[in-house]
């Protein structure tokens, strides 16, 4: 654990999924203050139910605006929110998957670009580092839709 983050204050997305919830518990067994983004109040407030440093925030990534105000005073986001797809029963999926994956993680990192929060780090599962957010923040958001695994890409450039 970074121990920079000690004391301060950090967003999370998709905290009540599985690597969600247990990133959150991490953070807080090491003194981090957590804003947990969660689609149902009722699910995160059960989940993180006595666990002090977790303030819930009701949101979701199709929505970035409705929760946006609440990145203000989180230094740190961790992106792990993400749609897939939950049973194997077949059908297109493809319009859920770029709504949350691709636009969802667009309208968030456009919001961070725009100095709208204090996050200065955005942190994506499967990265290798952690990457700054400045006037040269560039991002390719590169994800492969379950359906034929076709490539479909998001890019934010920096203005």
């Amino acid at each position: 654990m970074n121990r920079t983050l000690e004391g301060r204050t950090v967003f999370v997305t998709g905290s009540t999924g599985l690597l969600g919830n247990n990133l959150v518990r991490a953070l807080v067994a090491h003194g981090v203050k957590v804003k947990a983004l969660a689609r149902s109040l009722k699910k995160a407030e059960l989940q993180f139910a006595g666990l002090k440093g977790v303030e819930v925030v009701q949101g979701d990534m199709t929505a970035v605006a409705d929760f946006a105000g609440h990145l203000r005073g989180c230094e740190v986001l961790f992106h792990i929110a993400a749609y897939f797809r939950d049973s194997y029963t077949g059908g297109d999926h493809s319009a859920a998957l770029r709504a949350v994956n691709i636009d969802g993680t667009r309208a968030l990192v456009e919001n961070l670009r725009s100095k709208k929060s204090d996050v200065a780090e955005i942190v994506v599962p499967g990265e290798e580092h952690e990457k700054p957010l400045n006037s040269t923040f560039c991002a390719q958001l590169t994800f492969l839709a379950s359906h034929g695994g076709a490539r479909q890409s998001a890019t934010c450039t920096a203005s």
